[in-house]
């Protein structure tokens, strides 16, 4: 009997720490930090911004949630309680009911600048539901891409969200689709034509030289060297410096 009581006791001991752990882990990954204040849209838990800068963002992104019932969120942290970037985004949309209610017309740019150390330096735009069409996936990766990460390599942090909340809110508005953000731009007749003029006046200068250009023990052909050319003007395309981009979509309950 004794033999048996004790092994109910071990059994029940195993069962409490198992419930007791999952209980620790549910409770940290659901907490998330609260507002810096009821109604406050940058949310710079890091001190990125100075004074002035984000008072100019709050301004701005409230006047546009006044007038067109659209909420844009920043939060600025290098702590996302255990979550994914994109799974804090969207819980920080939902929970702190970004957009108006019942149209999911919300939009959360996360931004974790890794004061801390061991810590990725990461950019985040998630939307609502109701924003998808305004906003869509390839359309807010550019977002990133385009306005936000140049700025930030640089270390212009502000003129970088203000880039973004701009084209966000004339997307979000209406102003023009998504379709037509990031097409390039129409290309004047006379730049088309300058790289051919450039390598015919190369070509009639090297045939009246009867030079050649060459590396020690080797010469480079022609042809060679106009490739050469032509690929080191296209510079790195692609390469996001240290940070890392992407997107990803909340429902929500409650207000903005």
């Amino acid at each position: 009997m004794q033999t048996t009581g004790i092994h109910r006791f071990s059994w029940f001991l195993i069962f409490w720490v198992l419930i007791s752990s999952l209980l620790i882990l549910d409770a940290g990954a659901s907490s998330l930090p609260e507002r810096l204040g009821p109604r406050t849209l940058v949310n710079d838990y890091e001190q990125l911004l100075s004074t002035s800068e984000r008072a100019a963002l709050e301004q701005k992104l409230t006047g546009f949630a006044a007038s067109n019932q659209v909420g844009i969120t920043i939060i600025i942290t290098d702590t996302l309680y255990g979550l994914e970037i994109a799974d804090f985004s969207a819980r920080i949309g939902e929970e702190w009911g970004v957009g108006k209610a019942g149209d999911e017309s919300g939009i959360v740019i996360t931004v974790v600048p890794a004061k801390q150390a061991n810590v990725r330096r990461e950019v985040f735009i998630a939307t609502g539901y109701g924003m998808e069409g305004a906003v869509p996936d390839a359309t807010a990766r550019q977002i990133v891409e385009n306005e936000i990460l140049p700025f930030f390599r640089q270390e212009n942090y502000y003129e970088g969200l203000d880039a973004a909340t701009t084209v966000l809110m004339q997307l979000a508005a209406g102003d023009f689709p998504a379709s037509e953000y990031g097409q390039a731009e129409d290309v004047p007749p006379g730049a088309l034509l300058a790289p051919f003029l450039m390598i015919l006046v190369i070509f009639i200068l090297l045939s009246r030289s009867k030079r050649r250009f060459s590396s020690p023990g080797k010469s480079i052909p022609i042809w060679t060297l106009f490739w050469l050319l032509g690929n080191g003007s296209r510079g790195n395309r692609g390469s996001f410096g240290d940070f890392s981009s992407g997107r990803g979509s909340f429902g929500r309950t409650g207000g903005f």
